[in-house]
């Protein structure tokens, strides 16, 4: 099931939540998240993965994202989630993700959401390890397997699950340069 948090509040958790398994990097402290959570029988939900969207441009977002499902999530939900900065108020034409080269379980599965290998930054971070740039286009998202999954997001009106008519967006602010909303 997927949550889009509506207030700063769960905004702010739910970036937590990421950055805390991304060993505290507050790159996308800033950024707009979309989470998968698991449905407890007590009413409670538990968060199972999250993707966050940062430094929106127009046409390209960066995407960072974390799991505790060991690799696996559900197709639907995936797409779902990759869906997002393509659809209104971002409808960016790519996403970018940067990956450590040593973490080669993230780059496997960044691959195989249909993400492309771009190009090696050498000495990225503090530690002078090379970082790889991953690239996922909305052509190649629409003519992918998760893309065809999520087609009926791209033929009508875009509604969350929970039926609302509009993208909830908390966090994003308008941007006079685009017209569009910007994270902020």
């Amino acid at each position: 099931m997927l949550w889009y948090p509506k207030t700063m509040i769960e905004v702010q958790i739910a970036r937590d939540w990421v950055i805390d398994r991304l060993d505290g990097n507050d790159l996308f402290v800033d950024g707009y998240p979309v989470v998968i959570v698991k449905a407890l029988p007590d009413g409670d939900a538990i968060i199972r993965a999250a993707m966050i969207f940062t430094n929106y441009t127009g046409k390209n977002v960066f995407m960072a994202g974390a799991s505790d499902t060991n690799g696996w999530m559900a197709p639907r939900e995936v797409a779902e989630v990759l869906a997002t900065p393509f659809l209104p108020p971002m409808s960016v034409l790519r996403v970018t993700a940067l990956v450590s080269k040593a973490n080669k379980r993230s780059a496997r599965l960044m691959e195989g959401f249909g993400f492309k290998l771009e190009g090696i930054l050498r000495d990225y971070d503090s530690e002078g390890s090379r970082t790889l740039v991953y690239g996922l286009t909305k052509s190649d998202f629409l003519g992918g397997r998760y893309g065809r999954k999520a087609a009926n997001l791209f033929a009508g009106p875009y509604q969350h699950d929970d039926g609302g008519s509009e993208p909830v967006c908390v966090g994003l602010r308008p941007s006079e340069e685009h017209g569009l909303a910007v994270p902020g």
